[in-house]
């Protein structure tokens, strides 16, 4: 596969740059993998418990780890900063099926702003690029970040490099 021509800026904390962190209520979904996984296990190993206790208890468990991933998604939000930024370079790319997406096109930006007085570059979205299902969508939002007089991304205060798009939606 091509190498990316936009490299990817990455971010850090305590000098990980796979830095990854829970938010709000993202404690909920290893609790929800642990009664989803007690439930299974439960239901192939033929424990002498009620088997429809444990089916209940896969359900609950497969509910609670997506409602811990939405929760923690929303916590994610609120705790940065939206901010104004320019877009200086943007890639189209075919990235084809992964284990982590099911699109196959993606668009990486290399973006500008400013925050707490200093002047910060970043690739938003955690992978550096924000991925579409075609070729057309993908296109579509590279044309809009590079045309868009007001054009905002989150910014995540405690790492100022980290950052998100504000709207996937090539408006």
């Amino acid at each position: 596969m091509d190498p990316w021509r936009i490299d990817k800026i990455k971010h850090d904390q305590f000098k990980n740059t796979n830095y990854l962190r829970i938010y709000g209520w993202g404690w909920l979904s290893p609790i929800g993998l642990f009664i989803f996984l007690a439930g299974v296990i439960g239901l192939a190993i033929n424990v002498r418990i009620d088997d429809s206790l444990l089916a209940r208890m896969s359900f609950f468990g497969f509910v609670i780890i997506w409602i811990g991933i939405f929760m923690n998604g929303v916590s994610e939000i609120r705790s940065m900063v939206l901010l104004d930024t320019k877009c200086l370079d943007v890639q189209v790319k075919k990235i084809g099926v992964t284990i982590r997406n099911s699109a196959s096109w993606a668009t990486r930006a290399l973006v500008e702003y400013e925050f707490n007085g200093e002047i910060y570059k970043s690739t938003p979205m955690p992978d550096g690029y924000a991925t579409f299902g075609s070729e057309k969508s993908a296109t579509k939002f590279s044309n809009y970040l590079l045309h868009e007089k007001n054009l905002k991304i989150y910014v995540d205060p405690k790492h100022p490099k980290r950052s998100i798009f504000y709207d996937l939606n090539a408006g």
